[in-house]
């Protein structure tokens, strides 16, 4: 059943008028026809099964015949620190991250960073591509893209669990470090925050201001991965480590 993300301001009442981009692509694209269901989502965590009663080009209008929990949501939220790459290979990032169960990304510059601050239509664009990502894999609340700023100063604003894959660090895993955050009750680890560098990545200043400001470096592995590849990695790691992989 087709998913899509519309405002709340949508999902008022018992009858709903479908936003003109929706209607578009379910008359146009999916020749949807009157009787079909679609599952409307506003990122409250609820899904609301809709039957479309009109179907027109630039408007549609449907009625709500169930709201259920969502289920794609992780019980931990990851957030993707993730130092901006070519266009590509971030969108790439995004899309694949949202599959996994990213519940935010925030792009910086970091030293060895060769990309510029994305305009506002690159912004447009991968916020679309969230969204996209999103309704086709089951999420029930749209993940966040904040606007990109320095490694630095996200580092020193970053707070409870965190962690910065490197590739020189050669004594601690992933896996050992996330099994002390979810075993600490202190620290209530529903929330990690990932750090990935760009190509070429981290510098061995960056990962001391890291480490002071308790972010820990870790091990993904004896493999090198890509920059846009590593973090979907360390997500899906968190996230299993976590016990969300699987059936509950």
């Amino acid at each position: 059943m087709h998913r899509f993300f519309v405002s709340s301001e949508s999902l008022t009442g018992e009858k709903v008028q479908l936003p003109a981009h929706v209607s578009e692509q379910l008359s146009r694209v999916l020749r949807a026809k009157n009787g079909d269901e679609v599952i409307l989502l506003d990122s409250s965590g609820l899904e609301r099964f809709v039957r479309l009663d009109s179907v027109e080009r630039h408007s549609c209008v449907g009625t709500v015949v169930k709201t259920v929990k969502g289920k794609g949501e992780p019980t931990v939220s990851v957030s993707l620190y993730q130092a901006l790459i070519k266009s590509d290979r971030f969108e790439y990032a995004l899309q694949k991250g949202v599959e996994v169960g990213v519940s935010r990304f925030v792009p910086f510059i970091s030293e060895r960073t060769e990309v510029e601050s994305p305009s506002k239509p690159r912004l447009t664009r991968w916020r679309r591509i969230i969204r996209e990502a999103a309704e086709q894999s089951g999420r029930s609340i749209l993940p966040q893209l904040e606007m990109s700023g320095s490694l630095d100063f996200f580092l020193k604003s970053v707070s409870g669990a965190a962690i910065i894959p490197w590739e020189k660090e050669n004594i601690t895993g992933i896996r050992q470090v996330l099994a002390e955050f979810y075993k600490n009750e202190k620290l209530r680890c529903n929330e990690v925050s990932v750090f990935i560098g760009p190509v070429g990545g981290f510098t061995h200043d960056e990962i001391h201001l890291a480490q002071q400001s308790g972010v820990i470096p870790v091990s993904l592995g004896n493999r090198i991965l890509r920059a846009e590849t590593a973090g979907v990695a360390a997500a899906l790691t968190i996230l299993y480590e976590a016990g969300e992989m699987g059936l509950p």
